[in-house]
This record gives C-alpha cells, sequence and structure tokens, in this order.
C-alpha cells in the first residue's frame, strides 16, 4: 500500500495536470446565436431547434457548428451565420467550405474581412475553380492585379475551358488596358455561357471600344435573346444548402411560373393562397407589386397592412408600403417605409435606391446622394443607380465624379443611351 499511494497520487496529478491543459488549450467560440422563432414556419422552427440542440451536444464539433450556420444562411439571417461558420473555422481550420460561406456572409458588411476568408478558403479548396474564382473576382473588383492573375492562371491550368474563368481573363486583360486579348476571352466565355448575361455586355463593351461594329452587333443580339436579369455562377458549396430552405421556395416558384407565362388571374389567386398562410408576406410582397401595376393601390395598402400586423418585421412588405405610398406621391409616408427596410435589412438595394428617389422627390438632395452613394456601394452593377447619383453630383458641380460614374454605369450596361447622352453633355460643356 505504501507503494501504490504514491502511485495513485501521481496519476491523480497526471490526470488533474491533462485536464487543465485541455480547458486552457480548448479554442475560444463565439456565443451561439439566439433567435425569436416564435414568428417563423414551423418547418424553419423546427430546423433551427434541432441544429442549436446538436451544437449544444457537440459544443466543439466543426460540423455541428457548420450546419447551424448552413440553416441560418438559407434563411437570411447573415449575422448568426456568421458566427457559426467563424466558430466551424476555429475548430476546423484545414476545411475551406467554413471561412468560404463565411466569406460570402460578410460580403456586404466587411469586404476586407471578406476578403481575407476568400484567400484562406482558396489556400484549402485545391482544384475547386469556384472557390478560387471567387477570390480572383474580389481582388480584380480591388484592382489588387497580379494576385488576381496568379489565381486566375492557377484555375486556367486545370479548367481551360470554365467559362467563369475565361470571363475572369477577361477582365483581367481589359484592367491592364489589353483590349484585343480580352475581348478574345471574353468571347470564348461568353460562347461557352449563352445564358449568362455578363459576358456578352463585355464583349458588347470591348467590340465597342475596339471600333469592332459587327461584333458589338452581334453581342446586343445575344443579350436580346437572355432575360434581364442577373444570372449567378454557379457553385456548388451554396447550392447545396438550399435544399434546406423551408419557407415556401416550392409554392412561389409556382407562382413564379406563372408570372412569366403571363397567367396574372392564376398568378393573383395562387399568391392570395399563399398569403392567408404561415408563408405570406413574400407571396403578399408579390401580389401588392401585382396590384400597383393595375393601379389598385388602395387593395394593395389594404393587404399589406393586413400583413404588416402578422409579420411587422418583415422587410420585404415594408419595402412594398413604401413604393405604394411613393406611387401615390406620400412622400413622408414613403419614406417612413424605406427607412424602415434598411433598419431591417440594410444590405436591401432597392430600398436604398427607392429611399434616394423618395429624398428628391421630398427636395432633400444632399441625402437623396447619400442614400445612392450606399445602394451603389452594395451594387456597382446597377446602371440605373450610378445615373441617378451622377444626376445629383452634377448639380452639384462634382463632374468629375458624375464622369465616374456614368462611364461605369455605361461599362455594366452598353446599351444605357441616357448615360452616354449625359456623359457626352459633360465632355462638350468642359471643351
Amino acid at each position: 500500500m505504501r507503494r501504490l499511494v504514491p502511485v495513485l497520487f501521481g496519476l491523480t496529478v497526471l490526470a488533474v495536470a491533462v485536464n487543465v491543459y485541455w480547458w486552457f488549450s480548448m479554442p475560444s467560440l463565439e456565443p451561439l446565436p439566439v433567435v425569436a422563432t416564435d414568428r417563423m414556419t414551423p418547418r424553419i422552427r423546427e430546423l433551427i431547434q434541432t441544429a442549436t440542440a446538436e451544437v449544444m451536444r457537440q459544443d466543439h464539433s466543426a460540423v455541428a457548428w457548420g450546419d447551424l450556420g448552413a440553416v441560418y444562411f438559407v434563411h437570411s439571417m447573415m449575422p448568426e451565420a456568421v458566427a457559426c461558420f467563424r466558430n466551424a473555422e476555429v475548430l476546423d481550420p484545414v476545411d475551406y467550405r467554413w471561412p468560404y460561406l463565411l466569406g460570402i456572409c460578410l460580403l456586404n458588411t466587411d469586404r476586407e474581412e471578406s476578403l481575407d476568408c476568400y484567400r484562406r478558403s482558396a489556400q484549402r479548396c485545391g482544384q475547386k475553380a469556384h472557390v478560387q474564382l471567387r477570390l480572383a473576382e474580389a481582388l480584380i473588383d480591388r484592382s489588387e492585379l497580379e494576385e488576381a492573375a496568379m489565381q486566375v492562371e492557377s484555375v486556367l491550368s486545370y479548367a481551360p475551358s470554365n467559362p467563369r474563368v475565361q470571363f475572369a481573363k477577361a477582365r483581367l486583360l481589359l484592367a491592364q488596358g489589353d483590349l484585343e486579348q480580352a475581348k478574345s476571352w471574353a468571347i470564348r466565355s461568353a460562347a461557352a455561357a449563352p445564358d449568362k448575361r455578363t459576358p456578352h455586355l463585355l464583349v458588347a463593351q470591348l467590340c465597342r471600344r475596339t471600333r469592332d461594329t459587327a461584333g458589338e452587333t452581334r453581342a446586343l443580339k445575344a443579350l436580346e435573346k437572355i432575360a434581364d436579369d442577373f444570372t449567378a455562377w454557379e457553385d456548388p458549396d451554396t447550392a447545396a444548402l438550399y435544399p434546406l430552405r423551408q419557407d415556401g421556395t416550392a409554392r412561389l416558384a409556382r407562382a413564379e411560373d406563372l408570372a412569366k407565362s403571363g397567367q396574372t388571374a392564376s398568378l393573383k389567386e395562387t399568391l392570395s393562397e399563399i398569403a392567408t398562410g404561415s408563408d405570406g408576406a413574400a407571396a403578399t410582397s408579390q401580389l401588392a407589386w401585382i396590384l400597383d401595376q393595375e393601379g389598385n393601390f388602395r387593395e394593395s395598402e389594404g393587404l399589406l397592412r393586413q400583413q404588416l400586423l402578422r409579420f411587422p418585421k418583415d422587410e420585404r412588405l415594408h419595402f412594398q408600403f413604401g413604393v405604394v405610398c411613393f406611387l401615390q406621391e406620400r412622400n413622408p409616408e414613403a419614406e417612413a417605409a424605406f427607412r424602415r427596410v434598411v433598419e431591417l435589412k440594410p444590405d436591401f438595394v432597392d430600398a436604398w435606391y427607392n429611399l434616394g428617389l423618395t429624398f428628391v422627390k421630398l427636395n432633400k438632395p444632399s441625402d437623396a446622394r447619400d442614400a445612392f452613394a450606399v445602394a451603389v456601394r452594395l451594387s456597382p452593377s446597377k446602371a440605373v443607380i450610378r445615373i441617378s447619383l451622377a444626376e445629383l453630383l452634377l448639380a452639384e458641380g462634382k463632374e468629375e465624379e458624375a464622369c465616374e460614374h456614368l462611364e461605369a454605369a455605361i461599362k455594366v450596361a452598353p446599351m444605357e443611351q441616357e448615360a452616354r447622352d449625359m456623359l457626352a453633355r459633360i465632355k462638350a460643356g468642359q471643351k
């Protein structure tokens, strides 16, 4: 026993030391996000509660944190998703997905950190073109061309026929001033991705700048066959998350099909049915928009007021209410509605733009300029916003800044005649 006591004591000390070391070496994690789920649909509430319970059961599991982040991500709860993906990366600093998804979440709120996230994910992802190209595109946007070129060449080495990398190569060459080579790569990208607008827009722009009238005509004709909407590049990592969506997406997709086919009566009936359920906010917004187009403002406003009692924090309903007020020249009410939207969702581009338009009607040009500037920062490729901002800058005598925005608008929308005419008038006045 005399010999056994020191051994047992030593084992006890060792066990305590191991536990103390384990405790102090544990990574520091952000707190578990807490959200109010009482107004959510039962299925979304269940998804959040189940994923949260799994994190509480395995609080040092990167997968558990990542799964909870994915649920928040697909339902646009970005601050909560950010906390989850940060913790997942701390717990598993090898998996590229956590910094990649974190970077996407931070894109509209912290571009510096978003870029750092893309860098980390690109270092870990191996030959995953969409991950490396996210980084390359962000670098091109910031004119960090040397690092961008390294990413583009890396992807070209194993995926030379990828239209997204061909488009990135064209943008890179354009930024470097090589218009002919940029045009060649843009044409290849447009041929490989005939359903994407951006490559065709770039081809049209480059053909115009290189005085290739026939090429510009072909590009503009191709654009006429593509829906006037943004089409994102394929992303398998985000696509893998979207089956988690539980907010009436399937029924709303049916409504979208009816809208595209012009079946307005059936569309209104379908949206009315959805609006009565727990997924009613999105459907109500669409239905109110249709009623506004028909001039049925009273019916639209009544529907929106009723649904805002059910969903007082739904930014889509507040936005459409602002539209109804704006169309009826009730500008102070429109201002209040759009302000509420950007409080609820600070990255709502159209709300910032409409708030700017409302300020113009209220004769508040400096407020309008600030609102348009936020909208441009959030969505630099929307030509109409840049044109509106340029008009205000021009009125303030800031011709150089106005020209910069008009030139940027023409780059993303070569057919935008208003921007061309305004830019020509400014240039003529400077002579």
